[in-house]
């Protein structure tokens, strides 16, 4: 990555990253076949777990909601625009998150994708802390 580049840092440069990263491991598989991909896959994951360069904790709030509500019967979380600020090279949005007809939790992000992990998380604080008998 150029050094302007790494200097500019946040999101986009993740995403830079782990696309670089997939298409090494695609030319190691084209040039070589699976066995030695997986060898660079296991070599590379395991030392950056090790110095403590990848989260190891699962961070999709999404998830572990759907999980949640599913086990205890309290239905399908559903994800709704609340508001869209901004101009359009760089709006900010704001998302419900509902179980049943109950918003459990808002989030707020730039894109649709962030808040609503924003809102996933917020609702499982709210759930988990005001004592869901169940838990």
């Amino acid at each position: 990555m150029s050094p302007s580049a790494a200097h500019v840092g946040g999101k986009g440069q993740e995403t830079i990253t782990a696309d670089t990263f997939e298409a090494v491991i695609a030319a190691i598989y084209l040039d070589r076949g699976f066995p030695p991909a997986k060898e660079f896959v296991e070599r590379q994951v395991l030392r950056a777990m090790q110095s403590g360069a990848v989260a190891i904790q699962d961070e999709n709030h999404k998830s572990r909601l759907l999980e949640y509500a599913q086990s205890r019967g309290l239905g399908i979380p559903r994800y709704t625009i609340a508001r869209e600020e901004g101009p359009d090279h760089d709006r900010t949005f704001t998302i419900d998150v509902l179980i049943g007809n109950v918003r459990q939790g808002t989030g707020t992000g730039k894109n649709k994708k962030e808040a609503e992990q924003a809102a996933a998380c917020q609702a499982m604080e709210q759930l988990t802390s005001h004592g869901d008998s169940r838990d």
